[in-house]
C-alpha cells in the first residue's frame, strides 16, 4: 500500500466510517500512539473531542449503554437508586406519601400517606375503620400534628360540603313544598 493509498484508507476509517484512531489501531495491530503519529505526518486532521463524542457510531453505542443491564443504575431500586427522593413523593391530589414499607397502613407499592403516619405516630393508636384524619387549614401538604384532627366521615363529609347555591336552595324548597302538600292532600284523604 503507498502512501496515498494508506492517506485514503485512514481518512475513510477515521472521517467516514467515523472509527476512533483506538479502533484503526485495533485493526492494524497497532497502538493508539503510532495510528496518532502516522495520521498526524499525513496530514488528516484529528476531531476535537466535542466532535469524538458527537459521531453517529458513539451516539449509537452510548444509546446502548444507556438501557437495560448495560446500564450502571440497572436493578438499582429504593436507597441505593440515583432517582431516590428520600421516600417522600407528592401524588396528584397533593397529599405527601412515605416510603414505610411495613406501616399497617401502607398500601402494596409501600408508601403511606404522610398526614396518616404522622397522626397514628403522634397518638400511638390506629385509625378506626369509619374515621379517617382530616386537614384543618384544608392544606394537604400541612402535616404538623396541630393541623391534624380524626373525625368520622360523616362530619368529614359535613366539613368539606360546598354550600348549595341560592338557585338549588330554591328549586328544593320549591320541591319540598310540594312533597309537604302531596303528603297533605294524602293523609286528609286517608291514603296515609
Amino acid at each position: 500500500m503507498n502512501i496515498s493509498e494508506l492517506k485514503d484508507w485512514l481518512y475513510q476509517k477515521y472521517w467516514k466510517e467515523e472509527l476512533s484512531m483506538r479502533a484503526i489501531a485495533k485493526i492494524c495491530s497497532m497502538n493508539y500512539g503510532e495510528i496518532h503519529c502516522l495520521m498526524r505526518k499525513l496530514g488528516i486532521p484529528t476531531r476535537t473531542r466535542i466532535e469524538a463524542r458527537n459521531t453517529e457510531r458513539c451516539l449509537k453505542l452510548s444509546s446502548k449503554l444507556m438501557k437495560g443491564e448495560l446500564n450502571h443504575q440497572f436493578g438499582l431500586k429504593g436507597e441505593r437508586s440515583a432517582n431516590w427522593k428520600g421516600g417522600r413523593k407528592l401524588d396528584k391530589n397533593g397529599y405527601v406519601y412515605l416510603k414505610k414499607p411495613f406501616h399497617p397502613k401502607a398500601s402494596k407499592d409501600g408508601y403511606v400517606a404522610e398526614h396518616i403516619f404522622i397522626w397514628m405516630n403522634y397518638y400511638q393508636k390506629n385509625i378506626p375503620l369509619s374515621y379517617m384524619v382530616h386537614h384543618n387549614d384544608k392544606n394537604r401538604q400541612n402535616n404538623q400534628i396541630e393541623n391534624l384532627t380524626l373525625v368520622d366521615h360523616r362530619e368529614h363529609t359535613n366539613i368539606h360540603k360546598k354550600p348549595a347555591s341560592k338557585e338549588t336552595r330554591e328549586k328544593m324548597s320549591k320541591i319540598q313544598k310540594l312533597l309537604w302538600k302531596k303528603r297533605k292532600i294524602e293523609s286528609v284523604q286517608g291514603i296515609v
